[in-house]
Order: structure tokens, then sequence, then C-alpha cells
């Protein structure tokens, strides 16, 4: 690691993330994005927490957008974006976030 420099980026805010996710899929209500930037931000502060072992990038909630404006649903569309990528511990922490914080 000593060949490279490191960079530290933390997540973009709220209101910028919803930006980038809109600008990124045009189809997408803004009630949608911010509840789905919600739940990441939710599972990147279980990361921190070390209750689960993966994270929440900004790609992967572009993903999960496109994948909703194709089905728009949010769960469902959680299947094949995150829950296909997971753990099956970290799957029902995930589960339970997007319950509790709801879909618009």
């Amino acid at each position: 690691i000593d060949r490279f420099r490191v960079y530290l980026a933390d997540y973009m805010p709220e209101k910028e993330e919803v930006k980038v996710l809109i600008a990124s899929v045009p189809k997408l209500r803004i009630e949608v994005a911010t509840q789905m930037i919600r739940v990441a931000s939710a599972v990147r502060t279980a990361f921190t927490k070390e209750e689960v072992s993966c994270t929440f990038s900004t790609r992967r909630l572009i993903d999960w957008a496109e994948m909703y404006a194709r089905h728009g649903q949010i769960k469902s569309s959680a299947q094949a974006i995150i829950y296909s990528k997971i753990s099956p511990e970290d799957k029902k922490v995930i589960e339970g976030l997007i319950v509790r914080i709801g879909e618009p």
C-alpha cells in the first residue's frame, strides 16, 4: 500500500446524492430517491457499527433506481440489485431497513 496514495472520501450529503440519482435516472421521483438514499444511509451506518458486512455505494443506488424505474417497486427491485450480492444475514438486516423506512 506504500506505493499508492490513499484518499478517504465520505459519502455525499443526502441532498447531493438525490441530485445525482435523479440526474442518473430521470424517471425517478424525488420521494423515491430520498427513500432509497435513507436506506443506503442506514446501511452505511450499520456497516460502521459492524452490524452488516456490506455497505451501499452510490453506484449500487443508481442500479437500484434503474431497476425501480423498470419495475416500480422498491422491494422487488432490491432483489436483483442488492440481495443477490450479499449474505443472507445482511439481506435480513437490509430488508428490515427497507420495511422500517418505508416506500413512498
